[in-house]
């Protein structure tokens, strides 16, 4: 199969579709869902008590769970952000976690809020390792 920008020949192949993409709008994402059961087909019982939980544990919860309801969202993310810095993941992947779990928060920050608040983060590590040296 040729692709754009494949050429062969000399001739350059170009996609014909000019509509670009979009992205869903949340409702949509919301109500779709809403309709999934993401435990269909497990054989194990997923009623565990865990009274204590680790950080780690709580960061990856954050990742599916959201950031939590408004007014707390910017403190959450930086501190989801903070917390895998501290346990060392790479910044390009603190960012796409982030903007991860924040796309699972029901009233989301816009892209480019949840953006700045991880790369602030990602600065202050940087200038805090920086102070360490």
């Amino acid at each position: 199969v040729m692709v754009a920008p494949s050429e062969r020949n000399g001739k350059l192949y170009q996609w014909e579709n000019h509509n670009p993409i979009v992205t869903a709008p949340r409702e949509l994402v919301q109500a779709i869902n809403a309709n999934r059961d993401d435990t269909v087909g497990l054989s194990t019982d997923l009623n565990i008590d865990y009274t204590e939980k680790s950080g780690t544990a709580t960061l990856f919860e954050t990742i599916v769970d959201g950031l939590g309801a408004t007014g707390g969202r910017n403190n959450a993310l930086a501190s989801f952000a903070g917390g895998l810095l501290f346990r060392g993941v790479d910044p390009r992947a603190v960012i796409q976690l982030g903007l991860l779990a924040n796309a699972n928060t029901d009233d989301s920050l816009t892209q480019r809020e949840a953006k700045t608040t991880i790369e602030s983060m990602i600065k202050k590590e940087i200038r805090r390792r920086e102070a360490n040296q």
